[in-house]
């Protein structure tokens, strides 16, 4: 079953197996559904072009110019921006002739398959034969994941012939290809072994027109590296990306990849008086993975010139409250709440607000970048268990330590394993249970662990969620759990949109269908509390309303939606019910407690402040070096001048969307001294103004070369802006750059010396890229100028002072002013 992100179709030519026709297939959408352009040439003669009503996802040429494939009417995804509401489509078999008649175009209704999967059939390849006068077209199918299905038609008259269907467990087919000169097709096959150490290798089969093999070889560990997952890894993708059949053109031959032997073996095909088909080994020679030379940037390293630094502060700026940065919100006994705050403290409060201690987490050293807080629980009294996840040679693995907030204290860890942490809560006659999954090389599967007191396993559930997902009371994919006031454990499944209740001793015994009880489709469940009553508290994130209170029989008992006090739901508000009934959330930066509708009527901490810059979520810099942040707890912007100065601030722009949040706002300046957060202009007073007259119309979609952008990892940098509106992207290691009316001007590849997480500036005249290794000057034409150590991580570049200044921000406060050198 096929699970990816959203597809891209990007232009694709074809070449005959001659080389001598070539076929030019240009989407006019990314999806890949509806019309696109094509182009058919014989050598540099063009036989035909022009625009059909389909987009032919994957095609195969012949030799005399036929173009024949299959394609999506809504894409590969079913959608094509359209509503679910509308159905999934067709796969539709096309057959076009040397001069473009349509020979043949068939539809195949397509219907849902499985989450995060493509609806169901999909196309796997395309085989087009005409010295057998067929074409085939691989297919899979959700709902007959063992099977595979190849639709048959007759190439030249676009006949449908009987499918031929292949159903072998542990076997799919990777690639098939025509043997030149016999009517015989070569499969490169996927065959794996299901065990422990599972092994990955090929099997390659000839097979005639009905299916039936004549010839197999098999190398079942062709695949495997041992003790390098990494390299594994990179190997398999290749062998998915590229397949093993070198070369099918000859005629009567075959030559193969044998991978582990590291060698290009050539085999003969040839018919037996007897009829039977005799395949022999006719030679050997070292193959070589051909590989490009690697990219490296040539230009001399300098040394910058330092020339000060910029510590943006607003006049109005808060004292930082004990409560604050809240992590891991949870009830801590009667009248009492705790957190990790992200500065490395556990904080108990009163509901009061009284501050009743706060302990140093420093001696749990957090040594890596992806070392982490995971949960915080409550133990009893004033003891704590604190969850760490840690990083060690790619592998994830939790630590607890205990902590004592009487004696403010932090323990030893207590115990280690390879998991990550989801959900912790405590056992009402002593002990905890875990929610944790386990991230393994191709799977994941989930733990629910009950302890003791003593920290040792009394029970465990290991699922996995896809390889059980057909077993009654199966979990799919566990979210969250909790411990209701009975020792009942209840896990909240987010796939299933169910509650599974077990008892104290693991032992299932219900499940609640969330969409049954609450008559309406849940949107996305993730986090499960138990209430004092002894039922839950389900948060179901973007949904209105998002927290539903339920008995322990599956009733519902009322619902709300948590607000902030500027009236702004709060999409992550760690719900939390204290012994006494009070719903308790936070909005990372204070508590608030709630009332039955929703709506704050006790805080905890400092309330907003618009007039201080508390944290900044998004910075721009103008050419001309004044500097715009916004505040990222109210959206409040604030305006700098060059030298630092705190000029201004705007009233709260619209708050932004959770998932504008991760990746930070648009936040530009534009024309006649306008700027732009999201999709509000405002003049430099901060009034709100028109969209000013760009001069452009459409977005951009595409790159110089045609290709299509990649919208799920694209984003437009701050600086990426010139004073003319001239500007530059970053897609896939190339840089794009495009004029004042979004036309395409050029582009040219990054250096693989660079590093990963690029971010660049542009001025019209230099483009400037910090990635996490090292920055690099071009000129705006493509011309290395120079290379610079870098100066600290993830460094946003800004280009100021008509290209004489490089301006380097680090994601906090500080902006660091360098000469730029010309």
């Amino acid at each position: 079953m096929k699970q990816r992100l959203p597809s891209v179709l990007q232009p694709r030519t074809y070449v005959s197996p001659s080389g001598e026709y070539t076929a030019l297939v240009n989407p006019t959408n990314r999806e890949g559904g509806g019309p696109a352009h094509y182009r058919v040439k014989r050598g540099q003669t063009v036989l035909w072009e022009g625009k059909r009503p389909f987009t032919l996802w994957e095609a195969d040429l012949t030799d005399s110019g036929t173009l024949a494939g299959y394609a999506y009417s809504q894409g590969e995804e079913g959608f094509w921006g359209l509503r679910q509401s509308r159905g999934y489509g067709t796969l539709d078999v096309v057959i076009l002739t040397p001069d473009g008649t349509t020979r043949l175009r068939t539809s195949v209704p397509r219907e849902s398959g499985y989450l995060h999967g493509l609806p169901s059939p999909w196309g796997e390849g395309v085989l087009a034969s005409e010295t057998t006068d067929r074409l085939f077209i691989l297919t899979g199918n959700a709902r007959q994941q063992r099977e595979e299905r190849w639709f048959v038609y007759a190439l030249s008259t676009g006949k449908r012939l009987k499918d031929l269907v292949f159903n072998e467990e542990h076997v799919s087919i990777l690639k098939a290809k025509s043997v030149a000169g016999t009517p015989l097709f070569l499969l490169h096959q996927w065959l794996f072994t299901d065990g422990d150490p599972w092994h990955t290798g090929a099997r390659f089969t000839l097979i005639d027109l009905n299916g039936k093999s004549v010839w197999k070889q098999a190398l079942p560990t062709d695949y495997d590296i041992p003790h390098d997952e990494d390299a594994q890894d990179s190997l398999r993708n290749e062998i998915r990306r590229d397949g093993a059949i070198l070369e099918t053109t000859k005629p009567g031959e075959f030559t193969l990849r044998f991978v582990r032997e590291k060698q290009r073996v050539t085999f003969t095909v040839a018919k037996e008086p007897d009829g039977a088909w005799r395949v022999m080994e006719a030679g050997r020679e070292p193959y070589v993975v051909p590989k490009p030379p690697p990219l490296v940037f040539t230009a001399p390293t300098v040394a910058l010139t330092h020339q000060g630094t910029l510590t943006l502060r607003s006049p109005s700026t808060q004292a930082a409250h004990p409560i604050r940065e809240i992590r891991n919100l949870i009830a801590a006994g009667p009248g009492r709440l705790a957190f990790l705050r992200e500065d490395k403290d556990l904080v108990v409060v009163s509901e009061q607000g009284k501050l009743l201690s706060t302990i140093s987490l420093a001696p749990i050293a957090l040594e890596r970048e992806k070392d982490r807080f995971s949960q915080l629980l409550w133990r009893n009294s004033e003891q704590f268990l604190v969850f760490v996840e840690r990083e060690k040679e790619g592998k994830r693995f939790l630590h607890t330590y205990p902590v004592d907030a009487r004696t403010k204290t932090v323990g030893k860890p207590l115990r280690s394993e390879e998991t990550l942490l989801q959900a912790a809560a405590a056992l009402p006659r002593g002990g905890f249970i875990t929610l944790g999954s386990i991230h393994q090389r191709y799977t994941i599967s989930h733990a629910l662990v009950a302890y003791d007191g003593a920290l040792k396993k009394r029970w465990e559930l290991i699922v996995d969620g896809y390889r059980d997902s057909e077993k009654p009371r199966a979990l799919l994919s566990p979210e969250s759990a909790t411990v209701l006031r009975d020792g009942t454990v209840a896990v909240l499944d987010v796939t299933q949109k169910t509650v599974h209740l077990y008892t104290e001793a693991g032992h299932w015994f219900k499940t609640i269908s969330l969409q049954k009880a609450w008559k309406r489709e849940p949107r996305y469940p993730n986090d499960i509390r138990a209430t004092p009553d002894g039922g839950f508290l389900i948060h179901d994130f973007n949904s209105e309303p998002s927290l539903i209170w339920m008995t322990k029989t599956g009733r519902v008992l009322a619902e709300a939606t948590p607000h902030d006090l500027a009236g702004q739901a709060i999409e992550f508000p760690q719900p939390t019910i204290t012994t006494s009934g009070n719903l308790w959330v936070s909005d990372d930066y204070c508590l608030l407690q709630q009332n039955q509708k929703g709506r704050p009527v006790r805080l905890l901490g400092t309330p907003p402040d618009t007039r201080s810059l508390t944290a900044i979520s998004d910075l721009t810099i103008h050419p001309d070096g004044r500097i715009l942040a916004v505040d990222k707890r109210t959206s409040t912007a604030h305006l700098f001048a060059a030298d630092g100065t705190w000029r201004t601030r705007y009233r709260p722009m619209k708050p932004q969307s959770s998932f504008r949040s991760f990746l930070g706002t648009a936040l530009t300046f534009g024309p006649s001294d306008t700027f732009r957060i999201e999709d509000e202009w405002f003049d430099l007073r901060g009034k709100p103004i028109p969209r000013p007259k760009l001069p452009y119309r459409r977005p951009l979609e595409r790159r110089p070369d045609g290709r299509w952008l990649d919208r799920i990892r694209l984003r437009l940098a701050p600086g990426a802006v010139a004073r003319d509106g001239s500007l530059a992207l970053l897609d896939d290691k190339q840089v794009c750059l495009y004029t004042p009316a979004r036309e395409p001007l050029r582009q040219f590849p990054l250096p693989d010396n660079l590093g990963d997480y690029p971010e660049l500036a542009y001025d019209g005249k230099h483009v400037v890229v910090a990635g996490d290794k090292a920055l690099v000057c071009y000129t705006a034409t493509g011309e290395p100028r120079w290379q610079a150590p870098l100066p600290f991580p993830e460094a946003l570049p800004f280009l100021t002072d008509e290209g004489q200044t490089l301006c380097l921000f680090d994601g906090k406060r500080t902006i660091y002013r360098y000469a730029m050198l010309q």
